[in-house]
Formats: C-alpha cells, sequence, structure tokens
C-alpha cells in the first residue's frame, strides 16, 4: 500500500516512528510535510497536501498529524 503523510512540528516524532513503521512493512510511504525543525510548514499546508494527492487518487491513504491528535 501506499502512504502520504504530512505533519506539522508537533508531530514530528510520532510521523517519523509511523514511517518507520509502516517502511518495514513493506508500504511505500511519501512526507509532504516538515521533515526537521529547520523547515517549517504549517499545518494547513501539510493537510492540504496529503488531502489532495488522497482524491487525486496518487496515493491510496493519507495521514495527517498536529499537535493536538
Amino acid at each position: 500500500m501506499n502512504f502520504v503523510i504530512g505533519s506539522t512540528r508537533a508531530g514530528l516524532q510520532l510521523k517519523r516512528a509511523i514511517i518507520e513503521y509502516l517502511t518495514k512493512q513493506g508500504h511505500q510511504v511519501t512526507d509532504v510535510g516538515m521533515k526537521d525543525e529547520e523547515h517549517f510548514v504549517p499545518y494547513h499546508i501539510a493537510a492540504a497536501n496529503v488531502a489532495s494527492l488522497v482524491s487525486q487518487g496518487k496515493y491510496e491513504k493519507g495521514i495527517v498529524i498536529c499537535g493536538t491528535g
């Protein structure tokens, strides 16, 4: 299965853990959110990117992580 994932700064560690887990399970994961503390991506941009890619059929599943869940 192929996933697209994005997060805010608050979800960065959880996102990394999810990417690692899914990759070990044999899934493909593309990160469209913050990749490190230096390059800020606002939540609404990360969420819109994930939603757009899933709705276009480019990815089967999308995951968005923020500080509140």
